[in-house]
């Protein structure tokens, strides 16, 4: 059974009607997936007409309270349910101005569960993901990504369609894919690492870097710089829920790497509910190069830095890097000798 964004809010306007009539106390619950190995509700409480998402577990499986996230959107309670003798995970919103985020949440929560085969996966899976949320939240809120952050993110996941996502291997090198995690460098293979890099101006190409550890080949065999040089059309081109539909669709049977990319995308703030945002504009590639990161290549390093001087960022004009471009069949080559790395 799959459960839909409207269903969800026909769920939330029962409860809150019930809620408000006066002849319940404590909390309205309605089960959202009776198929599933661990029941899911949605409820709202009586006293104050919060959501609250309930995540029913068995106590051996409880996850402790300190296994997620802080977040000022949402509290979390993991225990027992007072009046009852279950336990579960409780979500319960506390800022009404993420309520369409926390219905999507809920679907979500929904969707991830429902093949998992049984209660411990799930529970794995569960906290996975709503620590996700919670990061989301934190970030993003309910603004969406900004025009610098969706051609990123379009360039990052170019370089999964192009180069990885017809690999036998791929899943391991679709994990590889780590930037919405914080990580020095947006894929990282064991001593082979890609920093991605879009740019949507004309030439000469500038390249914003955010730290001295981005362009810093220190422990790795392989660093690369991939650039793609983007045209931004309105209509009539590929556009980020097109890449991303794409990307996932190829990826509908092997459900493990799928679950890892839903989880990336949201990490780096990019959500079905709001591909609304990003449908008019559409992306052409015009040129993409590799540029080996090495002794020459203009760049700022910790070592290049005075001492008590961090937290930098700089541009790189590519014009003047012109002669560490790389060729793509050694770039296959390299990504192609990655099993034995990852």
């Amino acid at each position: 059974m799959r459960f839909l964004m409207e269903d969800i809010d026909s769920v939330w306007n029962i409860l809150c009607s019930d809620a408000k009539s006066g002849h319940l106390q404590g909390t309205a619950r309605r089960l959202l997936n009776p198929e599933g190995c661990c029941p899911v509700y949605a409820g709202v409480r009586s006293s104050d007409l919060s959501r609250i998402i309930f995540f029913n577990v068995g106590k051996e499986n409880l996850p402790s309270r300190n296994r997620f996230s802080q977040t000022r959107a949402m509290e979390v309670y993991s225990g027992k349910i007072p009046g009852d003798n279950s336990y579960a995970v409780c979500l319960i919103l506390r800022d009404k101005s993420f309520s369409d985020l926390f219905s999507v949440l809920a679907v979500d929560i929904v969707s991830e569960i429902q093949d998992e085969p049984g209660e411990k996966a799930a529970v794995k899976r569960f906290v996975r993901r709503i620590n996700t949320w919670i990061s989301f939240f934190e970030k993003f809120g309910n603004s969406g990504l900004t025009p610098e952050k969706v051609r990123g993110l379009y360039g990052e996941l170019w370089f999964i369609r192009q180069y990885l996502l017809s690999s036998k291997d791929r899943y391991k090198k679709i994990r590889g894919w780590t930037g919405p995690d914080g990580t020095p460098h947006d894929f990282q293979f064991g001593k082979t690492a890609f920093e991605v890099k879009t740019t949507a101006t004309k030439k000469p190409w500038k390249v914003k870097i955010s730290n001295e550890i981005q362009l810093d080949d220190s422990g790795i065999e392989n660093l690369f710089l991939y650039h793609l040089a983007l045209r931004e059309i309105e209509g009539g081109a590929p556009t980020l829920p097109d890449l991303v539909d794409e990307i996932l669709d190829n990826l509908k049977y092997t459900p493990e790497i799928r679950g890892y990319l839903l989880d990336m995308l949201l990490k780096a703030g990019y959500m079905e509910a709001q591909k609304d945002h990003y449908i008019h504009k559409g992306f052409i590639i015009y040129e993409e190069n590799f540029y080996r990161i090495c002794d020459g290549f203009p760049r700022l390093t910790g070592k290049d830095l005075p001492e008590g001087t961090g937290d930098i960022n700089y541009s790189v004009s590519l014009a003047s890097a012109g002669s560490f471009i790389t060729e793509k069949e050694k770039i296959d080559n390299i990504l192609g000798k990655l099993s034995n790395d990852i």
